[in-house]
C-alpha cells in the first residue's frame, strides 16, 4: 500500500488496468445483451426450446470456455476486417476459356467503363494495375493506389482479393453463360481501417473433477472397466404415467367392449445394429383408473456393464395389444424413446430415471436422441426406469487407458482367391450390408488391406462392439489407415457408424475442405447433426467454428439451415443451442441476419393476408400492403447474402396461382448499376426437399466438372427458412421442362403415341 502511495507511475498503470477490465467488462455484458436479445427476435427465448437438462447447462458453460465473449468479439471483428469473396476450389475446365483471353468490363466510375483484357492464369492484382491504369488514362488521375482500391463485381456484394481472376465464382459463371464480366473499381472499404487492438487474455483454465491426471479418471470416479464381468445390463422398467394421450389414442382404434393391455418393449443398439436380443416386460391392463405398474426387470444377458460401447443407447417402445388380440398384427406402438447409456459426462446412467415420450411410433435406434421436451402440445407419458446403481460415479475410461488394450498382431497374408474377394467386397455398393464371412474376412486380413481409403469403411463395420481389445484395435488402426479424401469421408458420418471416435475422424477430414467446398454441404452436414449422439459433438464443433471463420458463404447457410427446422421438436433444442452460440460470436453478422428475418416476417404477414381475399382482389392488395411496408435501407436476402437490396418494385409484384398462392417479388438491387433480383415467397410449402435436391444437383455439377464434363447446368437458389416458409430464386426467360415437352414433343400425350 505505501508503495502504491509513494509511486505515481505504478499507481498510474494499476488504475489504468483496471479501467481497461471495466471497459471490457462492459463490452462483453453489452455484447451477451445484445446477442441474447437477438436470439429472442430470431427463435424465441430459450424456455420455448430448450430444457435446462444438465447437458443444455454443460454445452454452454463448454461453449464461453472454450471461446469467451471478449475473444469471439476480437475474432469476429478480425473476420469482418476481410471483404466477401466467393472462390471455386477446383482448377478451372479448359473449356471456359478456349482462347486462353477473355474480355473483363471495368467500370472505372458508375458512368464510365473500359474494356481490358485478362488471362486465364492472371492474378487479381494484375488485373487490378490494369484497371488503375486505364483509370489515369482516362480520369488523368494518378492519385489512385492499388492498396486503396478493389475489384467489386457489379450489383453484387462480392469482391475479387487474392488468387486469380479465374478463380472466382462469379467470372467462371459469366464465363459458361457467355456473359460479359462486369466488375466495379472502388476504394477499398477496410483501407484505412486503425488497427485492431491486441486480443484480451484467455481466462486461466480449470480443469473439472473428471479431467484426465495423467491419463487416469479421478478418485472419485470409478472405471467402467473395473465392474465385475459377471454384471450384465438390465434395466427396471417402473411405471408410465400421464396416460392421457395413449388411452385417447387406444379409445379410438377400440371395437366396442373390448379392452386393451400395455407392455414395454427394450433394446440395446449401437449404430442401429442390436447388442442383445428384443426384450419385453409383462402385459398390463390399460384403464382411466391408474397408471400401468410393472416394477419388472430386464436383463440384456449377452452385454456385460463392463465391456459396454460408449456410444451404445437403450431404445424404449409402450405398446398397446388388444385383450384377445394377435400379437404381431394388432399391437400398436403407442410411444418411444431413447438414451445414451454413457451420458455426455462420460458417465454410466445410474438410479431412477424419467424419460417423456415421442408419439405414436415404434422406437427408431437412429431416430432423435432425446426425450419429448414437449414444448409443443400436451404433456407427453412419462416412462420411469431403474438402472443399477453404484457406490461412486462410473465413467468410461480416459483414451489414454482406452488404447492400452489394444494387442500386438502379426498382419496375415491372404491367398490370390482371397483377395479377389476382399477387392470385390471393398469395391461393392457401401448401402449393401456385409455378411458374417464377409466381415470375418476382413477382420483377419485388416492389416493388408491397411493402405486401401476405400476400405475403411468396411472394416469399420467389422469387430465386435462387446469385446473392448476388438474396439481398441480398430480405433488404432482408424488413425494409422490410409486417409479417406474429405468427400469420401461423409459416408463415416451415416448413422451407422455411431462411434464418437469414427465421427470425429471423419469431421477431422472434411476440416480439410475449402470455404467454397464445404459450403456445398453445410445443408447436408446440418441434417447429419441430427445424428449425433450428444449436443457437444466434433461436428457442431467444426461446424460452429468455420461459420464463424467464414459468414458470408458458409455462417450464413449454416444458421437459416438450422433456424428452418426450429419447429421440429426433436432437434429444436440441439439446433437452438448452436443458434445462440453463434449469435453469440457472430459479431457484426448477428445485425444483418436480424435484418433479413424482419423482412421475411414482413413477407409472411402479407403472404398470409392475401390468402384471406378472394383470387380477383390478391395483387391489389399484395401491392397496397406491400406499398405501407417500411423496408430497412439496405438488407440482404436469405436465398444468397451477395445480393443486397433496399426494397421492392411493387408495381412488378404479384401473387401466383398455384394453391399456396406464392408471391412473386421483384427486389431493387441497393446497387444502382445492379439488375433487380426476382424470386418467389412460399408460405406453405416445404422447400427442405426442394433446396436438398438442388444442392445434390450443385455437388454432382462439380464432380462432373472435375472429370472435365460440362453440362451447363444453371441449378437455381432455394433456401428454406422456417416452417413452410423459404425462398426461390426466379431464372427469367426460362421455361419448366413440362412447357417444353407439352410445346415441342407432341403435347401432353406424346409418351403415349407412336
Amino acid at each position: 500500500y505505501l508503495l502504491y502511495r509513494r509511486t505515481p507511475l505504478l499507481r498510474f498503470c494499476l488504475e489504468e488496468e483496471a479501467e481497461q477490465r471495466e471497459r471490457l467488462a462492459e463490452s462483453v455484458a453489452a455484447e451477451e445483451a445484445a446477442a441474447k436479445e437477438a436470439v429472442q427476435e430470431l427463435i424465441g427465448a430459450p424456455l420455448a426450446w430448450s430444457s435446462e437438462s444438465q447437458e443444455v447447462i454443460d454445452f454452454r458453460k463448454v461453449m464461453r470456455q472454450e471461446r469467451p465473449t471478449a475473444i469471439a468479439a476480437h475474432a469476429s471483428a478480425q473476420v469482418w476486417r476481410k471483404l466477401p469473396t466467393y472462390r471455386d476450389a477446383e482448377p478451372a475446365m479448359a473449356s471456359l476459356t478456349p482462347s486462353d483471353r477473355f474480355r473483363v468490363r471495368v467500370y472505372l466510375t458508375p458512368d464510365i467503363a473500359r474494356v481490358v483484357f485478362a488471362t486465364r492464369g492472371m492474378a487479381v492484382g494484375e488485373l487490378l494495375a490494369k484497371a488503375l491504369r486505364e483509370y489515369e488514362k482516362t480520369m488523368q488521375d494518378s492519385s489512385r493506389r492499388a492498396e486503396q482500391m478493389t475489384l467489386k463485381v457489379l450489383g453484387s456484394n462480392e469482391y475479387l482479393g487474392e488468387g486469380e481472376v479465374i478463380d472466382y465464382t462469379y467470372v467462371r459463371r459469366c464465363l459458361k453463360k457467355g456473359k460479359d464480366i462486369e466488375l466495379l473499381l472502388v476504394p477499398n472499404p477496410l483501407a484505412d481501417l486503425p488497427p485492431l487492438p491486441p486480443p484480451p487474455s484467455p481466462p486461466p483454465s480449470r480443469p473439472s473433477p473428471g479431467d484426465l491426471v495423467e491419463g487416469q479418471l479421478s478418485p472419485h470416479v470409478d472405471s467402467l472397466w473395473d465392474i465385475s464381468p459377471q454384471f450384465t445390463l438390465r434395466v427396471k422398467v417402473l411405471s408410465v404415467e400421464n396416460l392421457r394421450s395413449v388411452e385417447e389414442a387406444l379409445r379410438m382404434r377400440a371395437k366396442a367392449g373390448a379392452s386393451w393391455q400395455l407392455f414395454v418393449r427394450m433394446c440395446v443398439y449401437i449404430g442401429g445394429n442390436p447388442l442383445c436380443d428384443v426384450k419385453e416386460t409383462s402385459l398390463v391392463a390399460a384403464d382411466d383408473t391408474g397408471n400401468p405398474q410393472w416394477s419388472e426387470w430386464l436383463d440384456t444377458g449377452s452385454i456385460r456393464v463392463c465391456c459396454l460401447p460408449r456410444a451404445a443407447r437403450v431404445c424404449y417402445t409402450l405398446v398397446g395389444r388388444p385383450h384377445l388380440g394377435r400379437r404381431e398384427l394388432d399391437e400398436i406402438a403407442l410411444g418411444w424413446v431413447s438414451m445414451q447409456l454413457i451420458g455426455h459426462d462420460e458417465q454410466l446412467v445410474q438410479g431412477v430415471t424419467s424419460l417423456r415420450l415421442w408419439a405414436d411410433e415404434e422406437a427408431n435406434p437412429i431416430g432423435a436422441n432425446m426425450e419429448n421436451v414437449s414444448f409443443y402440445g400436451a404433456e407427453p407419458p412419462v416412462l420411469f426406469v431403474q438402472y443399477d446403481s453404484y457406490q461412486r460415479p462410473v465413467a468410461m475410461p480416459k483414451a489414454a487407458q482406452r488404447s492400452s488394450l489394444e494387442q500386438t498382431e502379426l498382419g496375415a497374408s491372404p491367398g490370390p482367391e482371397k483377395v479377389v474377394r476382399l477387392k470385390r467386397i471393398i469395391e461393392g455398393d457401401p448401402l449393401s450390408p456385409l455378411s458374417a464371412d464377409d466381415k470375418r474376412l476382413i477382420w483377419q486380413f485388416k492389416h493388408f488391406i491397411l493402405s486401401s481409403p476405400a476400405a475403411l469403411p468396411k472394416f469399420l463395420q467389422c469387430h465386435s462392439w462387446l469385446e473392448r481389445s476388438q474396439v481398441a484395435k480398430m480405433h488404432s488402426l482408424l488413425h494409422q489407415w490410409a486417409p479417406l479424401k474429405p468427400t469420401e469421408a461423409l459416408e463415416l458420418l451415416d448413422a451407422k457408424f455411431a462411434d464418437e471416435e469414427i465421427r470425429a475422424y471423419a469431421v477431422s477430414r472434411l476440416d480439410g475442405l475449402s470455404d467454397a467446398e464445404l459450403s456445398d454441404f453445410v445443408l447436408q452436414l446440418t441434417q447429419v447433426l441430427k445424428y449425433e449422439a450428444r449436443h457437444n459433438s466434433a461436428l457442431a464443433r467444426m461446424l460452429l467454428r468455420r461459420a464463424l471463420a467464414c459468414p458470408h458463404q458458409v455462417g450464413h447457410q449454416f444458421f437459416w439451415s438450422l433456424k428452418a427446422e426450429m419447429h421440429l421438436p426433436e432437434v429444436c433444442e440441439r439446433f437452438g443451442l448452436l443458434i445462440e452460440e453463434y449469435m453469440r460470436c457472430c459479431g457484426p453478422h448477428r445485425e444483418q441476419l436480424m435484418l433479413q428475418s424482419t423482412v421475411e416476417q414482413l413477407l409472411i404477414k402479407a403472404a398470409n393476408l392475401v390468402k384471406t381475399v378472394p383470387k380477383s382482389e390478391r395483387v391489389a392488395l399484395l401491392r397496397e400492403e406491400l406499398s405501407a411496408v417500411q423496408f430497412p435501407p439496405k438488407f440482404q436476402l436469405p436465398l444468397d447474402p451477395r445480393f443486397e437490396c433496399s426494397g421492392l418494385i411493387v408495381e412488378k409484384c404479384k401473387c401466383m396461382d398455384s394453391k399456396k398462392v406464392p408471391l412473386w417479388l421483384v427486389f431493387k438491387n441497393a446497387d444502382p448499376q445492379g439488375r433487380n433480383l426476382t424470386v418467389m415467397f412460399k408460405c406453405g410449402d416445404d422447400l427442405r426437399q426442394d433446396a436438398l435436391t438442388l444442392q445434390i444437383i450443385r455437388i454432382m455439377e462439380h464432380q462432373w466438372e472435375r472429370a472435365g464434363l460440362d453440362l451447363r447446368l444453371s441449378p437455381y437458389s432455394c433456401v428454406a427458412t422456417g416452417d413452410e416458409i423459404g425462398f426461390i430464386e426466379i431464372v427469367l426467360n426460362s421455361d419448366t421442362t413440362a412447357n417444353i415437352s407439352k410445346k415441342y414433343g407432341g403435347g401432353a400425350g406424346a409418351a403415349f403415341k407412336k
